[in-house]
Protein backbone atom coordinates (compact mmCIF):
# COMPACT_ATOMS: atom_id res chain seq x y z
CA UNK A 1 0.00 0.00 0.00
CA UNK A 2 1.19 3.29 -1.14
CA UNK A 3 -0.29 6.34 0.19
CA UNK A 4 -0.62 9.92 -0.95
CA UNK A 5 0.57 11.23 1.74
CA UNK A 6 4.11 9.33 1.30
CA UNK A 7 3.91 10.95 -2.01
CA UNK A 8 3.74 14.22 -1.17
CA UNK A 9 6.07 13.88 1.15
CA UNK A 10 8.89 12.42 -1.36
CA UNK A 11 8.37 15.46 -3.54
CA UNK A 12 8.66 17.67 -1.11
CA UNK A 13 11.91 15.82 0.45
CA UNK A 14 13.35 15.33 -2.98
CA UNK A 15 12.61 18.74 -4.16
CA UNK A 16 10.04 17.45 -7.25
CA UNK A 17 8.08 19.42 -9.62
CA UNK A 18 4.39 19.59 -7.93
CA UNK A 19 2.72 19.25 -12.08
CA UNK A 20 2.56 15.22 -11.26
CA UNK A 21 0.27 12.23 -12.74
CA UNK A 22 0.56 8.54 -11.42
CA UNK A 23 0.26 5.33 -13.26
CA UNK A 24 -2.11 3.02 -10.98
CA UNK A 25 -3.66 0.31 -12.81
CA UNK A 26 -3.93 -2.08 -10.09
CA UNK A 27 -5.34 0.41 -7.22
CA UNK A 28 -2.06 0.20 -5.11
CA UNK A 29 -2.77 3.70 -3.72
CA UNK A 30 -4.54 3.51 -0.42
CA UNK A 31 -8.53 4.24 -1.00
CA UNK A 32 -8.07 5.57 2.00
CA UNK A 33 -5.76 8.61 0.77
CA UNK A 34 -6.92 12.09 -1.06
CA UNK A 35 -4.51 12.62 -3.72
CA UNK A 36 -4.69 16.23 -5.76
CA UNK A 37 -2.28 14.46 -8.67
CA UNK A 38 -4.41 13.23 -11.37
CA UNK A 39 -4.47 8.84 -11.34
CA UNK A 40 -4.63 7.31 -14.70
CA UNK A 41 -5.58 3.76 -15.48
CA UNK A 42 -4.18 2.64 -18.34
CA UNK A 43 -0.40 3.04 -19.46
CA UNK A 44 -1.37 5.10 -22.60
CA UNK A 45 -3.16 7.38 -20.54
CA UNK A 46 -0.36 7.81 -18.11
CA UNK A 47 2.51 8.47 -20.84
CA UNK A 48 0.55 10.81 -22.65
CA UNK A 49 0.37 13.50 -19.97
CA UNK A 50 3.02 16.16 -20.26
CA UNK A 51 3.73 16.95 -16.23
CA UNK A 52 7.08 17.00 -15.55
CA UNK A 53 6.99 14.43 -12.67
CA UNK A 54 5.49 10.46 -13.44
CA UNK A 55 4.35 8.16 -10.48
CA UNK A 56 4.28 4.82 -11.38
CA UNK A 57 3.09 2.66 -9.02
CA UNK A 58 2.28 -0.39 -11.42
CA UNK A 59 5.19 -2.85 -10.45
CA UNK A 60 6.15 -2.25 -14.21
CA UNK A 61 9.08 -0.43 -16.03
CA UNK A 62 8.25 2.58 -17.70
CA UNK A 63 9.80 2.25 -21.61
CA UNK A 64 9.99 5.38 -23.82
CA UNK A 65 9.82 7.57 -20.37
CA UNK A 66 8.47 11.04 -21.70
CA UNK A 67 8.85 12.29 -17.67
CA UNK A 68 11.44 14.93 -16.72
CA UNK A 69 11.52 12.92 -12.99
CA UNK A 70 10.18 9.76 -12.83
CA UNK A 71 9.21 8.05 -9.59
CA UNK A 72 8.92 4.17 -9.46
CA UNK A 73 7.58 1.49 -7.69
CA UNK A 74 8.67 -1.76 -8.70
CA UNK A 75 11.73 -4.39 -8.77
CA UNK A 76 14.00 -2.34 -11.41
CA UNK A 77 17.56 -2.48 -10.40
CA UNK A 78 19.60 0.91 -9.97
CA UNK A 79 21.12 2.34 -13.48
CA UNK A 80 23.09 4.73 -14.67
CA UNK A 81 20.19 6.82 -14.63
CA UNK A 82 18.11 6.03 -11.62
CA UNK A 83 18.67 6.25 -8.20
CA UNK A 84 17.29 2.89 -5.64
CA UNK A 85 15.83 3.50 -1.90
CA UNK A 86 14.33 1.02 0.39
CA UNK A 87 11.67 1.86 2.81
CA UNK A 88 10.56 0.67 6.30
CA UNK A 89 7.23 1.67 7.11
CA UNK A 90 5.08 2.43 10.10
CA UNK A 91 2.69 -0.26 11.92
CA UNK A 92 -0.16 1.88 9.86
CA UNK A 93 1.51 1.18 6.34
CA UNK A 94 3.01 4.52 5.91
CA UNK A 95 6.90 5.36 5.35
CA UNK A 96 9.22 6.09 8.60
CA UNK A 97 12.43 5.23 7.35
CA UNK A 98 14.38 5.61 3.85
CA UNK A 99 17.90 4.59 3.17
CA UNK A 100 19.72 4.28 -0.15
CA UNK A 101 20.08 0.75 -1.58
CA UNK A 102 23.94 1.22 -1.41
CA UNK A 103 24.01 2.34 2.39
CA UNK A 104 26.62 0.38 4.12
CA UNK A 105 25.82 1.49 7.57
CA UNK A 106 21.89 1.25 9.30
CA UNK A 107 22.12 5.26 10.25
CA UNK A 108 18.66 6.10 10.74
CA UNK A 109 18.34 3.05 14.04
CA UNK A 110 20.43 6.38 15.59
CA UNK A 111 16.62 8.13 15.04
CA UNK A 112 15.28 5.35 16.76
CA UNK A 113 16.10 5.99 20.32
CA UNK A 114 14.48 2.47 21.80
CA UNK A 115 13.25 1.92 25.42
CA UNK A 116 11.47 -1.41 25.25
CA UNK A 117 12.58 -4.74 24.82
CA UNK A 118 10.49 -5.14 21.33
CA UNK A 119 12.02 -2.34 20.50
CA UNK A 120 15.84 -3.44 21.42
CA UNK A 121 15.34 -6.48 19.23
CA UNK A 122 14.44 -5.20 16.43
CA UNK A 123 16.82 -2.85 16.49
CA UNK A 124 19.63 -5.63 16.91
CA UNK A 125 17.98 -7.63 14.12
CA UNK A 126 18.50 -4.86 11.53
CA UNK A 127 21.51 -4.27 12.39
CA UNK A 128 22.74 -7.99 11.77
CA UNK A 129 20.75 -8.10 7.93
CA UNK A 130 22.87 -4.94 7.37
CA UNK A 131 26.07 -6.46 8.20
CA UNK A 132 25.62 -9.36 6.04
CA UNK A 133 24.31 -7.47 3.28
CA UNK A 134 20.86 -8.22 3.50
CA UNK A 135 18.87 -4.64 4.64
CA UNK A 136 16.29 -5.37 1.73
CA UNK A 137 14.83 -8.41 3.65
CA UNK A 138 13.93 -6.17 6.17
CA UNK A 139 12.41 -3.31 3.87
CA UNK A 140 8.50 -3.15 3.08
CA UNK A 141 9.29 -1.68 -0.31
CA UNK A 142 11.53 0.19 -2.60
CA UNK A 143 11.45 2.68 -4.92
CA UNK A 144 13.56 4.32 -7.90
CA UNK A 145 14.16 7.73 -9.15
CA UNK A 146 14.80 8.62 -12.22
CA UNK A 147 16.24 12.17 -12.68
CA UNK A 148 17.96 14.73 -15.47
CA UNK A 149 21.55 14.13 -13.51
CA UNK A 150 23.05 11.18 -11.37
CA UNK A 151 22.86 11.94 -7.57
CA UNK A 152 20.28 14.00 -8.33
CA UNK A 153 18.12 12.90 -4.80
CA UNK A 154 21.44 13.07 -2.54
CA UNK A 155 22.21 16.83 -4.06
CA UNK A 156 18.60 17.87 -4.02
CA UNK A 157 18.75 16.33 0.41
CA UNK A 158 22.25 18.67 0.71
CA UNK A 159 23.83 15.69 1.58
CA UNK A 160 27.88 16.01 0.92
CA UNK A 161 28.47 13.17 3.90
CA UNK A 162 29.46 9.65 1.90
CA UNK A 163 26.25 8.00 3.54
CA UNK A 164 23.08 9.24 4.62
CA UNK A 165 18.77 7.88 5.60
CA UNK A 166 15.97 9.36 6.04
CA UNK A 167 13.16 9.35 9.16
CA UNK A 168 10.06 10.85 7.76
CA UNK A 169 8.95 12.26 10.87
CA UNK A 170 5.76 12.23 13.04
CA UNK A 171 2.43 13.25 11.10
CA UNK A 172 0.92 16.28 12.47
CA UNK A 173 0.91 20.38 12.36
CA UNK A 174 4.56 20.01 13.79
CA UNK A 175 5.60 17.33 11.15
CA UNK A 176 9.79 17.92 9.91
CA UNK A 177 11.76 14.95 8.32
CA UNK A 178 15.37 14.66 9.96
CA UNK A 179 18.14 13.65 7.16
CA UNK A 180 20.55 11.26 9.06
CA UNK A 181 24.71 11.85 8.15
CA UNK A 182 27.28 9.33 8.52
CA UNK A 183 30.75 8.59 7.27
CA UNK A 184 30.06 4.76 6.66
CA UNK A 185 30.56 3.97 10.22
CA UNK A 186 29.12 6.30 12.66
CA UNK A 187 25.97 8.84 12.40
CA UNK A 188 28.05 12.49 12.66
CA UNK A 189 25.10 14.95 11.87
CA UNK A 190 21.01 15.24 11.87
CA UNK A 191 19.65 17.48 9.22
CA UNK A 192 15.84 18.61 10.57
CA UNK A 193 14.05 19.88 7.61
CA UNK A 194 10.60 21.23 8.55
CA UNK A 195 7.52 19.98 6.41
CA UNK A 196 5.34 22.66 7.72
CA UNK A 197 4.91 26.43 8.71
CA UNK A 198 4.93 25.09 12.42
CA UNK A 199 8.04 23.49 11.77
CA UNK A 200 9.92 25.96 10.51
CA UNK A 201 8.97 27.72 14.13
CA UNK A 202 9.59 25.06 15.41
CA UNK A 203 12.99 24.23 13.92
CA UNK A 204 14.12 27.97 14.47
CA UNK A 205 13.35 28.28 18.15
CA UNK A 206 15.47 25.42 18.70
CA UNK A 207 18.41 26.67 16.77
CA UNK A 208 17.71 30.00 19.04
CA UNK A 209 17.77 28.37 22.62
CA UNK A 210 20.86 26.00 21.44
CA UNK A 211 22.60 28.85 20.58
CA UNK A 212 22.07 30.85 24.11
CA UNK A 213 23.16 27.48 26.07
CA UNK A 214 26.14 27.26 23.65
CA UNK A 215 27.14 30.13 25.82
CA UNK A 216 27.42 28.64 28.80
CA UNK A 217 29.43 25.85 30.77
CA UNK A 218 27.95 22.57 31.37
CA UNK A 219 28.16 19.77 34.24
CA UNK A 220 25.38 17.62 33.75
CA UNK A 221 24.02 18.57 30.38
CA UNK A 222 25.61 17.30 26.69
CA UNK A 223 24.10 19.78 23.94
CA UNK A 224 23.99 19.48 19.95
CA UNK A 225 26.02 22.27 18.46
CA UNK A 226 23.69 24.24 15.87
CA UNK A 227 24.53 24.91 12.55
CA UNK A 228 22.13 26.57 9.57
CA UNK A 229 22.09 24.26 6.30
CA UNK A 230 20.36 24.69 3.45
CA UNK A 231 17.20 22.30 3.87
CA UNK A 232 16.85 23.28 7.57
CA UNK A 233 18.93 22.87 11.04
CA UNK A 234 22.36 20.88 11.14
CA UNK A 235 23.25 19.26 14.39
CA UNK A 236 25.75 17.46 15.79
CA UNK A 237 25.37 13.72 16.98
CA UNK A 238 25.20 13.56 20.61
CA UNK A 239 24.69 10.18 21.12
CA UNK A 240 27.57 9.21 23.29
CA UNK A 241 30.18 6.01 22.67
CA UNK A 242 29.66 4.76 25.90
CA UNK A 243 27.30 2.29 27.37
CA UNK A 244 23.73 3.69 28.23
CA UNK A 245 22.40 3.78 31.40
CA UNK A 246 18.38 2.79 31.60
CA UNK A 247 16.55 5.72 31.35
CA UNK A 248 12.66 5.15 31.77
CA UNK A 249 12.66 6.31 35.85
CA UNK A 250 13.38 9.92 36.87
CA UNK A 251 16.61 9.57 38.63
CA UNK A 252 18.96 11.69 40.79
CA UNK A 253 20.58 12.85 37.08
CA UNK A 254 17.79 13.98 35.87
CA UNK A 255 17.28 16.09 38.56
CA UNK A 256 20.56 17.76 38.76
CA UNK A 257 20.58 18.64 34.94
CA UNK A 258 17.25 20.14 35.31
CA UNK A 259 18.69 22.26 38.56
CA UNK A 260 21.29 22.92 36.76
CA UNK A 261 18.99 24.66 33.69
CA UNK A 262 17.53 26.48 36.85
CA UNK A 263 21.45 27.40 38.12
CA UNK A 264 21.56 29.25 35.12
CA UNK A 265 18.01 30.91 34.18
CA UNK A 266 15.54 30.87 36.91
CA UNK A 267 13.53 33.84 37.80
CA UNK A 268 10.19 35.20 39.30
CA UNK A 269 7.40 35.75 37.00
CA UNK A 270 3.57 36.04 37.31
CA UNK A 271 1.49 33.53 36.07
CA UNK A 272 0.17 35.91 33.66
CA UNK A 273 2.77 36.88 31.82
CA UNK A 274 3.84 33.80 30.97
CA UNK A 275 3.12 32.89 27.29
CA UNK A 276 1.21 29.17 28.35
CA UNK A 277 -1.45 31.18 30.60
CA UNK A 278 -2.75 33.22 27.52
CA UNK A 279 -2.31 30.10 25.07
CA UNK A 280 -3.98 27.66 27.47
CA UNK A 281 -7.18 29.99 27.10
CA UNK A 282 -7.27 29.77 23.65
CA UNK A 283 -6.73 26.23 23.47
CA UNK A 284 -9.68 26.00 25.96
CA UNK A 285 -11.97 28.60 23.82
CA UNK A 286 -11.31 26.83 20.79
CA UNK A 287 -11.96 23.26 22.18
CA UNK A 288 -15.17 24.77 23.62
CA UNK A 289 -16.32 26.05 19.71
CA UNK A 290 -15.86 22.72 18.55
CA UNK A 291 -19.11 20.37 16.68
CA UNK A 292 -17.17 17.84 15.93
CA UNK A 293 -13.35 15.98 15.78
CA UNK A 294 -11.32 14.92 12.87
CA UNK A 295 -10.69 11.41 14.13
CA UNK A 296 -12.18 9.02 16.24
CA UNK A 297 -11.46 10.94 19.51
CA UNK A 298 -15.10 11.59 21.75
CA UNK A 299 -16.29 14.71 21.33
CA UNK A 300 -18.00 14.05 24.47
CA UNK A 301 -14.26 13.03 26.21
CA UNK A 302 -12.89 16.24 24.45
CA UNK A 303 -15.66 18.21 26.36
CA UNK A 304 -15.59 16.74 29.55
CA UNK A 305 -11.54 17.48 29.62
CA UNK A 306 -11.94 20.99 28.66
CA UNK A 307 -14.32 21.66 30.67
CA UNK A 308 -12.16 20.42 33.53
CA UNK A 309 -8.95 22.41 32.05
CA UNK A 310 -11.21 25.48 32.33
CA UNK A 311 -12.32 24.80 36.11
CA UNK A 312 -8.39 23.90 37.29
CA UNK A 313 -8.04 27.27 35.55
CA UNK A 314 -10.04 29.30 37.84
CA UNK A 315 -8.69 27.68 40.58
CA UNK A 316 -5.76 29.61 40.01
CA UNK A 317 -4.73 33.27 41.18
CA UNK A 318 -2.90 34.60 38.36
CA UNK A 319 -1.61 37.51 39.44
CA UNK A 320 0.95 35.56 41.94
CA UNK A 321 4.80 35.29 41.36
CA UNK A 322 6.37 31.92 40.61
CA UNK A 323 9.44 30.48 39.98
CA UNK A 324 10.57 29.97 36.15
CA UNK A 325 13.21 28.88 34.11
CA UNK A 326 14.22 27.91 30.61
CA UNK A 327 12.55 24.55 29.82
CA UNK A 328 12.99 22.17 27.06
CA UNK A 329 9.33 21.48 26.97
CA UNK A 330 9.77 17.51 25.99
CA UNK A 331 12.09 16.09 28.39
CA UNK A 332 11.25 12.78 27.72
CA UNK A 333 14.00 9.41 27.36
CA UNK A 334 13.26 9.30 23.93
CA UNK A 335 15.16 12.61 23.44
CA UNK A 336 18.23 12.28 25.45
CA UNK A 337 21.03 10.04 26.41
CA UNK A 338 22.02 8.93 29.91
CA UNK A 339 25.59 8.27 30.61
CA UNK A 340 27.64 8.40 34.34
CA UNK A 341 25.21 11.55 35.80
CA UNK A 342 25.42 13.61 32.52
CA UNK A 343 22.25 13.96 30.36
CA UNK A 344 22.84 13.78 26.32
CA UNK A 345 19.62 16.32 25.50
CA UNK A 346 18.80 16.43 22.19
CA UNK A 347 15.35 17.83 20.26
CA UNK A 348 15.02 21.86 22.06
CA UNK A 349 12.18 22.59 19.31
CA UNK A 350 9.38 22.65 22.31
CA UNK A 351 11.77 24.65 24.78
CA UNK A 352 10.59 27.81 26.68
CA UNK A 353 12.66 30.49 28.44
CA UNK A 354 9.71 31.01 31.14
CA UNK A 355 8.08 27.05 31.91
CA UNK A 356 7.53 26.95 35.83
CA UNK A 357 10.37 25.28 37.52
CA UNK A 358 9.37 21.45 36.81
CA UNK A 359 7.46 21.49 34.19
CA UNK A 360 10.20 19.20 32.56
CA UNK A 361 9.88 16.48 35.57
CA UNK A 362 6.46 16.10 35.36
CA UNK A 363 6.45 15.67 31.58
CA UNK A 364 9.10 12.91 32.24
CA UNK A 365 6.67 11.06 34.43
CA UNK A 366 3.48 11.18 32.93
CA UNK A 367 4.73 10.58 29.16
CA UNK A 368 7.44 7.81 30.70
CA UNK A 369 4.45 6.17 32.58
CA UNK A 370 1.59 6.72 29.72
CA UNK A 371 3.85 5.67 26.52
CA UNK A 372 6.30 3.46 27.97
CA UNK A 373 5.40 1.65 31.07
CA UNK A 374 1.69 1.72 30.39
CA UNK A 375 0.73 3.09 33.97
CA UNK A 376 -2.34 4.19 35.02
CA UNK A 377 -3.53 7.48 37.01
CA UNK A 378 -2.80 5.87 40.79
CA UNK A 379 0.83 4.99 39.83
CA UNK A 380 1.80 8.40 38.03
CA UNK A 381 0.30 9.83 41.36
CA UNK A 382 2.76 8.10 43.59
CA UNK A 383 5.59 9.13 41.15
CA UNK A 384 4.80 12.72 41.43
CA UNK A 385 4.81 12.49 45.24
CA UNK A 386 8.37 10.79 45.18
CA UNK A 387 9.29 13.87 43.01
CA UNK A 388 8.07 16.57 45.75
CA UNK A 389 9.61 14.32 48.45
CA UNK A 390 12.66 14.59 46.43
CA UNK A 391 12.82 18.38 45.88
CA UNK A 392 11.77 18.82 49.47
CA UNK A 393 11.82 22.79 48.31
CA UNK A 394 9.42 24.63 51.18
CA UNK A 395 9.43 27.67 49.72
CA UNK A 396 7.63 25.80 46.15
CA UNK A 397 3.85 25.51 45.97
CA UNK A 398 4.51 22.26 44.26
CA UNK A 399 0.88 21.64 43.98
CA UNK A 400 0.21 24.80 41.96
CA UNK A 401 3.97 23.74 39.22
CA UNK A 402 1.89 21.00 38.98
CA UNK A 403 -1.62 22.32 38.09
CA UNK A 404 -0.11 24.41 35.77
CA UNK A 405 1.74 21.90 33.48
CA UNK A 406 -1.29 20.01 33.11
CA UNK A 407 -3.18 22.79 32.22
CA UNK A 408 -0.73 24.11 29.48
CA UNK A 409 0.19 20.77 28.45
CA UNK A 410 -3.20 19.07 28.20
CA UNK A 411 -4.83 21.98 26.56
CA UNK A 412 -2.29 22.78 24.24
CA UNK A 413 -2.46 18.67 23.06
CA UNK A 414 -5.86 18.53 23.33
CA UNK A 415 -6.73 20.85 20.90
CA UNK A 416 -3.75 19.27 18.32
CA UNK A 417 -5.10 15.74 18.66
CA UNK A 418 -9.09 17.00 18.26
CA UNK A 419 -8.04 18.15 14.61
CA UNK A 420 -5.27 15.26 13.90
CA UNK A 421 -6.26 12.79 10.96
CA UNK A 422 -5.40 10.03 11.58
CA UNK A 423 -5.01 9.98 15.43
CA UNK A 424 -2.23 7.93 16.48
CA UNK A 425 -3.50 5.18 19.54
CA UNK A 426 -0.93 6.64 21.97
CA UNK A 427 -3.19 9.73 21.94
CA UNK A 428 -6.10 7.79 23.36
CA UNK A 429 -3.83 6.70 25.89
CA UNK A 430 -3.22 10.35 27.32
CA UNK A 431 -6.05 11.72 26.85
CA UNK A 432 -7.85 9.20 29.08
CA UNK A 433 -4.99 9.45 31.61
CA UNK A 434 -5.23 13.53 31.70
CA UNK A 435 -8.59 12.78 32.50
CA UNK A 436 -8.00 11.47 36.29
CA UNK A 437 -4.88 13.39 36.99
CA UNK A 438 -6.80 16.91 36.23
CA UNK A 439 -9.73 15.70 38.50
CA UNK A 440 -6.82 14.35 41.10
CA UNK A 441 -5.74 17.56 40.85
CA UNK A 442 -8.39 19.66 41.09
CA UNK A 443 -9.67 17.47 44.17
CA UNK A 444 -6.71 18.22 46.33
CA UNK A 445 -2.74 18.51 47.22
CA UNK A 446 -0.04 16.33 45.17
CA UNK A 447 0.61 15.11 49.07
CA UNK A 448 -2.20 13.57 49.48
CA UNK A 449 -3.40 12.73 45.54
CA UNK A 450 -5.24 9.48 45.16
CA UNK A 451 -7.29 8.02 42.30
CA UNK A 452 -9.91 5.72 41.32
CA UNK A 453 -8.10 4.95 38.20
Amino acid sequence: MITSEDLLLLQQLFRLPTNAVIYDPKQVLSQNSFTTFPVFRRRCDFLATRAPLGINLSGEFVRNNPFEFLLEFNKTVKGIDRERFYYVNNPDGSMRWIFPDDASYPGFLNLYNSQGWKARLFKTVFQWYFKLGQAAQMASGSFTLRAPKSDYAKQSLGSEHSGYSIFTGTVGPNRKAIIELNDGQRSTHFVKVPLSDRAHQLIDNEASILAQLSTKTWRHLALPKPQPAPRGLQLTNIKPAAKLQANDHFGPFHQKALQEMYEHTQTLCSIQQLAGWSESQTCIDDLRALTTTSNDLSLRQVQQLTAALAELKTSIDAAQLIPVALGHGDFTPWNMYLTGDNIHLYDWELAQEQLPTWYDAFHFIIQTHILIKKSNASEILKSIRQLESSIADPQLDFHLHFKLYLLFNCSYYLKMYSQQSPLHQQAHWLVDTWQALVAAAQQARVATLTTTS
